[in-house]
């Protein structure tokens, strides 16, 4: 298909309007009837759908950098095709991978203060579901055992 660019705009031969984004042509609306700050056609379907109203749909819950991170996921990967290509793949893959991250740390943290605050028996097998209370420290007034007097030992 042949292009005649008219600026940002571009027709086919046969008339069809045609935007061109970097050297792809996308079939939509002629310049003067898109809206670029609140329905650019890079965030939108064929079938009208938005972006934004996908992201509040798959972020109702979320709060914080979840919510960021998942927002940012579907963002690019939903406008790749329209916008930037392989960039955008990456970058959805880039907050990803930091959601990954972040969703692995708080699991980390749950699992730690449930084991130490008690709030369940451990999670690790075979680990007792309190620590241990040293029979060892450094109170010095305390010791009576091997090695010097003072010294760290065993209370007697």
């Amino acid at each position: 298909m042949s292009v005649e660019r008219c600026g940002a705009v571009a027709r086919a031969k046969d008339g069809t309007p045609l935007w061109i984004f970097g050297d792809r042509p996308f079939v939509g609306v002629l310049a003067d009837e898109v809206d670029m700050v609140n329905h650019p056609p890079h965030y939108r379907s064929s079938s009208g759908l938005e972006v934004i109203d996908v992201i509040k749909a798959f972020t109702e819950g979320l709060v914080g950098i979840e919510a960021v991170y998942t927002a940012n996921v579907i963002k690019y990967i939903c406008r790749w095709k329209k916008k930037n290509g392989a960039e955008d793949l990456r970058k959805a893959a880039w907050y990803a991978s930091k959601l990954a991250d972040e969703i692995e740390s708080a699991e980390d943290q749950t699992i730690i203060e449930k084991k130490y605050l008690g709030e369940e028996p451990s999670v690790i097998q075979g680990a007792a579901s309190t620590p241990p209370t040293p029979d060892f420290c450094l109170n010095s007034d305390r010791h009576k055992g091997p090695g010097v007097a003072g010294g760290p030992g065993v209370h007697k």
